[in-house]
């Protein structure tokens, strides 16, 4: 599979790899799929990255692994056998504790990255009408575009490298998408 996927990709391929945690359980029974204890899970995970790595001898290309999670085993694993680590949902300051500890315990250069959900409201009334409906604003970055960019320029000076962005929809005015590109981007 992820060979395929590399060679169709021309190279291309980030190979995005965890070990789960209790957010993901919901998503595996309703796939009917196991969800072992994270011991085994993580063992999982350092079998599958050198099951990628073996590609090599094979004669093939690997992708990079990044891999995610911010448990200390999984960071672990990440400065071990990664060639990035991601950091979903982390604030600026555990962002760039975790990320120097990673960095240190590397043996190689790491790509840190954040990632999260992301929402850009065309104002403070919108805003205020997304938080509401949504039930709160935990968890993701929203706000009005100078706001956001300021809150993803934060993660890029606490260390990220990288940033892993699920932009949320909205369609009132503007989808957050075209909001992002068009006013939060260039501040970037």
């Amino acid at each position: 599979g992820v060979a395929a996927v590399q060679a169709v990709s021309g190279g291309r391929m980030v190979a995005g790899l965890g070990a789960g945690d209790t957010a993901s359980k919901g998503e595996m029974d309703a796939y009917g799929l196991a969800f072992p204890p994270f011991e085994e899970r993580l063992e999982t995970l350092r079998r599958t990255i050198a099951a990628i790595r073996q590609l090599e001898d094979d004669g093939l290309t690997p992708p990079p692994v990044w891999v995610g999670g911010r448990h200390r085993r999984v960071r672990e694993v990440a400065a071990e056998q990664g060639d990035g680590w991601n950091a979903w949902g982390a604030d600026p300051g555990a962002l760039a504790a975790e990320a120097s500890e990673v960095r240190r315990a590397a043996t190689r250069h790491i790509t840190m990255s954040w990632g999260g959900a992301v929402f850009v409201a065309t104002d403070p009334a919108h805003l205020a009408a997304f938080i509401e409906k949504r039930g709160g604003s935990h968890g993701i970055i929203a706000g009005v575009p100078e706001e956001v960019a300021s809150r993803l320029g934060a993660l890029l000076e606490a260390g990220a490298d990288e940033l892993v962005l699920s932009l949320l929809p909205s369609s009132e005015p503007f989808p957050t998408w075209e909001l992002f590109v068009e006013r939060v981007w260039p501040r970037l």
